[in-house]
């Protein structure tokens, strides 16, 4: 599971070392929010809170959302996302790993259904790493 701005994100990353980590649970900036959903896995999701979209050249030099992992092996990663956007004109978002450049996820979610997603394999060394999120979309 992952974040974007898309109208909500349950659950972020789900590598195959078994670690889940909840949406909500990471550093948020103040253009994100925790929403309470009783249909979320950890009862909340988060969203952005306003703004405009984004290009690339429009990203913030801090993220709406940030995730610290703790990665024992050296090896191939993706992130899986579950979210929500009311239609596809607002289902995109931003990522990167340990500050590097962002690449954006286009056309994840959308049609006013929870949709399950995933972003392209990343090579991690074994160590600490950041996951960033950013909104492209707004609500």
């Amino acid at each position: 599971p992952i974040i974007p701005h898309l109208n909500g994100i349950v659950a972020l990353a789900a590598f195959n070392i078994g670690v889940v980590v909840e949406a909500e649970n990471g550093t948020l900036n103040s253009t994100m929010k925790k929403v309470q959903s009783p249909s979320a896995s950890g009862r909340e999701f988060i969203t952005n809170v306003s703004g405009s979209k984004r290009s690339s050249s429009a990203m913030p030099a801090i993220p709406d959302a940030r995730y610290v992992f703790d990665i024992p092996t050296t090896g191939s990663y993706k992130v899986y996302m579950r979210g929500y956007a009311a239609s596809t004109a607002c289902d995109q978002y931003w990522f990167r790993w340990n500050a590097n450049s962002y690449t954006e996820r286009t056309k994840t979610v959308g049609g006013g259904n929870w949709t399950w997603s995933e972003t392209t394999a990343t090579t991690l060394t074994a160590g600490t790493h950041t996951l960033d999120i950013s909104y492209r979309d707004v609500n």
